[in-house]
């Protein structure tokens, strides 16, 4: 309909006056929009023609009057003139909001943010001289303000009366919002303007012009869809290259437009106007090329979101639930549940859409029973990674998956930005991802989208209660929604028909769907007659209708799209069977909303529709699209995903070998990615699968099998289920004699040994490692089994272990293999460290960094320098200057920042903690300390949690603030036995007892060390070092307690220790200021600490405490000393008698040895010390542990009591 045409005289000639006085405005007006695409008279002209299309589609009882005519025209001709009207005050309200929205605002960007409102004042001030009368003006100015922006919902948009006409304010407005959305043909943006105007275009407006220019034309027309009336307008590009010129139009063209139809769809349903949008791209290779860099950058990353999103083609509007989302933006995690079909997904998507202006969104939509949480952590990597936030990725790209190292930079950036990221299909993957969720229910900035099934367990009532997390359930439809489906679809019904389908159906969009599909065939009435009354019955009945109705082509191309569980692409769906037109044949699978787009070019079936698909009897048919598809998997790159799936279609395929084969051939690939809990259940099924096979091959597969997992069970540290794995691997190998893969079996046998501590063992692998390398004349894999000795080594013997390092050095230079020489120098410059060799520690670490830089390995630099200032800290020429140490660990702490190493920054923070604390900087040393525990906290690693906190309660220790030292110590404690760390935990308990005697709590001292002790007598658990340090604290704490008899048997069990077989490296002058209270005991102390520390080899028994306890009749008695214990002396003992003739003169005597003049040392220092007693003789204590020992007179007299004649002394 021409509109115009359709005007009467007078009001014709008012709409050529308006025309005439937009036109002056337009010429006259100044440029306030230099960069974009061409408004004016040219673009109201064209929105008018499109309006002559559009009220084609209105029911024919609907159609416009002269009066609503000319206020539509009318409002197309003034509706942009707002954007040449500037006011005074203008130049304030920039300065206003750009103080509110932080960031630059101009007077183009007011104009064009309110030019609607500023067309209305225009046409409310200058009515008269646009020949309006008031009410007149009144319509026009609603109208033109209502073409965007505005809630046509308002009152203000209600009907309104000029003279006995009814003016349709909405609908007109709805018109003309319409209109202008689609005035986008390349006549808007002229090539030679654009050419002036490109190199200084911001690149939006760029894109604006760019898909004007790529844009030919429109096609508007009525057409009649099996009997329905609906309006058509299909959209026509032209680009250089295709796939972008989808995405192009997809994205830039097509959304904006179907979200204003969806926008007006009620409106217009109201008026009967239905309107399917369609496009087609054409190639045309003349036009110029889309930069490269506009497409990449701000397309690719700006506007990929849209892209990525879920198509909505089909949605009925669910304001209420939009808004109800809207309002939960103040939670952290919004969880939007709700049961199959129910419409999740798309309102999920629509609100994506609403936030993509206020958050960076990223849609993750391929949720599925093989992700993982390290799969997921790595998508979200990438996704960081483009936005300029690598640390995520640079973590996995050097470390792996140490997922709490993962989570907890991912907390770090999203606290840091604003995301809004959705997780689709949840409930496929929630075990998986419940840990990662819980952690992340303390972000601030960024906010979480659950889409699931059923309420999801990671958070708890709490949780809800502090607004962390919230649940929107989205549920049936209402009548309302169930009959603008309806309608939307071309399908007429009565009100009392339309309340009984709801109800039938319960409201369940997908079923609603499904029944369109049908009805559109049929009337809604005959169709309803035929669905059964009861719920499970008409699903039923609507899944085998729809599935029978479809052609040929619709059936095999929904059953191939229906055995993939993730989306899938074209490529992937051609793989699995051949189609003549497969496009043409999706796209009316799309249309008919069985077949949902996600994402770019992806494709998926909805759940419901796929379980019906696979219910096929014709199951031959189904294994083949089941193969085809597991081949199809296994011909893209080797992600475990891609595997996994490989491995589900042989199942379904019944080729359980063949899936078997795939996950053993790809299990390490598994494990270095993180599945270790996806491939465990499965490596095991696939072990049983081939246990009774007798080929060669099949035996290497399963060994192989046995291999890997045995390697995953190493790695996880559950080392007895590794061993039996390794040991069953190693029998199978051995069994079909595969030599190059026992050096395999054996290296992880030599690992999990090494880590089970019985290094014994573990070094007759590695030397059986080396056998197979000599007798296989393979020098590499010599050159891994003499490095893996050397480590086996410890510090046993420093100097084979440097003959080893030095031999695997000479091979691996040999092969050219950087890693190992750097390595192996590293190892090499430590060693020299430990021997005092500085200068060849310096030149080793020298030339381990320089190869690491050659290779640009960011980490392995860190790494060395971490080690060279650990070599620095121990040369004393250098340790004294602490600053450059400090300085050294500043530069790994940067590298470590940068690529996201976690753990490692923790550490270097820990060791500069250690730096400063060592040279009593505690101030400084208890800062790098915090830092370090609140990285590992992030990180959840508990032990090195409580590690940095026992450092934390020396330093209150040293700065005697022992309250808060004991809480330290006492947190610590807790964590160490909630972590099953009792070796850990002693060495915190002693700390506690130590602080405690300090404190003037001598008595919870002994309480503490106690619990110790009595432990170590039941279980034999402490080693030599604990037991010495548990018996030190627990004897200075029963001294306190004047607990004589307690004190005096742990002095005992001191004295029976060895301590050769440990070494005591413990401050003890903190407990100084203990000892000078135990009086007398001081001394014995000290003696003890001497012994503790290795200043002597045995605890020093001074004979002047040597004490006598009683006597019989002068033929015995009973001596003791606290390290020495109880001793019975007779008269006719002959070791007394063999001490006292050895002694005859003056003799000095060295008593830190074992045995003293041929006796057991402690019964003949006891001895000596009785002797001394009874005043035999005198003791003058020398240097050390050397005495003189003169004999007196009256031991002169009992030596001539004891000789025999012929041994006498001559008088002289």
């Amino acid at each position: 309909m021409k509109l115009k045409q359709q005007l009467g005289t007078d009001y014709a000639t008012k709409l050529k006056v308006i025309e005439s006085k937009a036109k002056e405005i337009w010429e006259k007006g100044e440029l306030y929009h230099t960069y974009y695409t061409l408004h004016g008279m040219k673009h109201s002209d064209a929105v008018v023609n499109i309006l002559d299309l559009l009220v084609d589609g209105l029911n024919p009882e609907d159609k416009l009057d002269e009066i609503e005519i000319f206020c539509l025209l009318s409002a197309a001709y003034l509706h942009d003139v707002g954007m040449q009207r500037k006011y005074p005050d203008d130049e304030a309200r920039i300065e206003s909001i750009f103080q509110a929205k932080n960031k630059p605002y101009t007077i183009q960007d007011l104009i064009r943010d309110e030019h609607h409102l500023r067309s209305g004042r225009y046409i409310k001030e200058n009515f008269k001289t646009l020949d309006l009368d008031l009410y007149e003006a009144e319509c026009v100015r609603l109208i033109s303000e209502g073409h965007r922006k505005v809630n046509l919902g308002s009152d203000d948009y209600e009907s309104q009366a000029i003279g006995f006409k009814r003016v349709r304010v909405r609908l007109l407005s709805s018109l003309l919002r319409l209109a202008d959305e689609l005035d986008i043909d390349y006549r808007r943006a002229p090539e030679t303007l654009y050419e002036i105007l490109k190199e200084d275009m911001p690149d939006f407006s760029r894109l604006q012009w760019l898909k004007h220019y790529y844009t030919s034309g429109l096609i508007i027309e009525p057409v009649t869809k099996e009997g329905k009336r609906r309006l058509s307008i299909e959209i026509n590009c032209q680009y250089p290259r295709e796939d972008e010129g989808r995405k192009i139009t997809e994205v830039l063209i097509l959304k904006p437009i179907e979200e204003k139809i969806e926008e007006l769809k009620t409106i217009f349903l109201e008026y009967g106007l239905k309107i399917d949008l369609a496009y087609r791209v054409k190639v045309n290779a003349d036009l110029s090329e889309i930069p490269e860099f506009l497409y990449r950058d701000d397309f690719g990353q700006n506007l990929k979101v849209s892209i990525e999103l879920p198509r909505t083609k089909g949605f009925v509007s669910r304001d209420d639930k939009l808004n109800e989302l809207s309002d939960s933006l103040n939670r952290n995690i919004i969880v939007i549940e709700g049961i199959p079909g129910i419409g999740k997904t798309y309102i999920s998507a629509k609100f994506a859409e609403k936030l993509k202006d206020r958050f960076d969104v990223y849609w993750y939509g391929n949720l599925s029973e093989v992700s993982t949480l390290s799969s997921v952590l790595k998508k979200f990597a990438y996704f960081l990674k483009g936005k300029n936030k690598p640390r995520l990725a640079n973590s996995i790209e050097h470390f792996g998956y140490d997922n709490d190292v993962l989570i907890a930079l991912l907390k770090e950036e999203l606290n840091s930005s604003n995301f809004a990221i959705f997780l689709d299909d949840y409930h496929k993957a929630e075990k998986e991802l419940n840990p990662l969720l819980r952690e992340l229910l303390s972000i601030d900035n960024s906010k979480i989208i659950v889409i699931t099934r059923h309420e999801p367990k990671f958070y708890n009532s709490v949780d809800t209660l502090e607004n962390r997390v919230t649940t929107v359930q989205i549920d049936s439809w209402s009548p309302e929604h169930t009959k603008m489906m309806l309608e939307t679809r071309g399908i007429e019904t009565s009100e009392l028909v339309l309340r009984e389908i709801h109800e039938r159906l319960h409201g369940h969009p997908q079923y609603l769907n499904l029944f369109c599909i049908l009805a559109l065939k049929d009337t809604a009435e005959e169709l309803l007659r035929n669905v059964p009354k009861a719920l499970k019955e008409a699903h039923d009945y609507l899944e085998t209708e729809v599935y029978n109705s479809l052609s040929s082509n619709e059936k095999i191309l929904l059953q191939t799209i229906a055995i993939f569980r993730l989306p899938e692409t074209i490529e992937a769906f051609d793989s699995v069977n051949e189609f003549k037109d497969l496009s043409e044949t999706l796209d009316e699978l799309i249309n008919k909303l069985l077949v949902n787009e996600i994402g770019s070019n992806t494709f998926k079936v909805h759940d419901i529709i796929r379980d019906y698909c696979l219910s096929d009897p014709k199951k031959k048919a189904l294994r083949r699209y089941h193969e085809n598809a597991a081949k199809y998997y296994l011909s893209l790159s080797d992600e475990p995903e891609n595997i996994l799936e490989a491995a589900y279609h042989f199942e379904k395929a019944d080729l359980k070998e063949k899936s078997s084969k795939t996950l053993i051939e790809n299990a390490s690939n598994f494990i270095s990615k993180g599945f270790w809990d996806k491939i465990e259940i499965q490596l095991k099924s696939s072990i049983k699968s081939f246990q009774r096979k007798n080929q060669p091959n099949d035996i290497n597969l399963l060994a192989c099998a046995h291999l890997t997992i045995g390697t995953l069970y190493d790695t996880k540290g559950e080392y007895d289920l590794a061993l039996k794995h390794a040991d069953q691997s190693k029998l199978l190998f051995n069994r079909i004699k595969e030599r190059h893969n026992i050096f395999n079996v054996y290296t992880l046998l030599s690992s999990i040994h090494h880590h089970k501590n019985n290094n014994k063992i573990a070094t007759d692998y590695t030397q059986k490692c080396l056998q197979i390398a000599e007798s296989q004349k393979n020098d590499y894999l010599k050159a891994v089994a003499i490095g893996n000795k050397a480590n086996l080594l410890g510090y046993e013997d420093d100097e084979l272990r440097m003959k080893y390092f030095q031999e695997a050095l000479e091979i691996f230079e040999q092969y050219g293999s950087l890693h190992n020489i750097a390595q192996t120098f590293g190892n090499i410059a430590i060693l020299y460290s430990r021997m005092k060799k500085f200068e060849k520690a310096y030149e080793c670490i020298t030339k381990s960094l320089r190869i690491q830089e050659e290779r640009n390995a960011i980490y392995d630099i860190a790494k060395v320098k971490h080690s060279r200032a650990f070599i620095y800290l121990q040369d004393p020429a250098k340790s004294m200057n602490y600053e450059r140490i400090v300085g050294c660990l500043a530069e790994v702490l940067g590298i470590y920042e940068k690529i996201g190493h976690k753990r490692g920054v923790a550490e270097t923070l820990e060791l500069i903690g250690d730096i400063y604390f060592k040279n009593e900087k505690f101030e400084l040393a208890i800062e790098n300390y915090q830092c370090a525990l609140d990285t590992y906290e992030k990180i959840n690693n508990k032990a090195m949690v409580a590690q940095t906190l026992l450092s934390i309660g020396n330093i209150y220790l040293k700065n005697k603030d022992f309250e808060l030292a004991i809480e330290i110590y006492r947190r610590a404690s807790d964590l160490y036995s909630s972590l099953n760390q009792e070796a850990d935990r002693v060495d915190v308990e002693i700390s506690l007892a130590e602080v405690l005697l300090l404190a003037g709590s001598p008595e919870e001292a002994l309480n503490e060390v106690s619990k110790i002790i009595v432990l170590d007598d039941e279980k034999n658990s402490l080693n030599n070092r604990e037991k010495a340090l548990t018996l030190f604290f627990a004897t200075v704490s029963s001294i306190m307690l004047n607990k004589v008899n307690q004190s005096s048997q742990f002095l005992q069990k001191i004295g029976s220790l060895d301590n050769k077989e440990f070494s005591i490296n413990w401050d003890f002058s903190d407990i100084e200021s203990v000892l000078i209270k135990t009086g007398e005991s001081k001394q014995l102390l000290l003696d003890v600490i001497s012994f503790l520390k290795g200043e002597t080899n045995f605890p020093i028994i001074r004979l002047e405490d040597v004490q006598i306890l009683g006597e019989d009749k002068g033929t015995k008695s009973k001596v003791y000393h606290p390290f020495a214990g109880y001793l019975t002396i007779s008269v006719t003992d002959t070791d007394l008698e063999k001490l006292i003739k050895q002694i005859n003169q003056s003799q000095i005597m060295y008593f830190d040895v074992p045995d003293i003049m041929d006796l057991e040392r402690k019964k003949a220092l006891l001895m000596l010390g009785f002797l001394s007693k009874k005043g035999i003789y005198e003791v003058q204590s020398l240097e050390g542990q050397e005495y003189k020992i003169n004999l007196t007179k009256k031991g002169s007299r009992l030596l001539k009591s004891v000789l025999m004649p012929e041994q006498q002394l001559s008088p002289s």
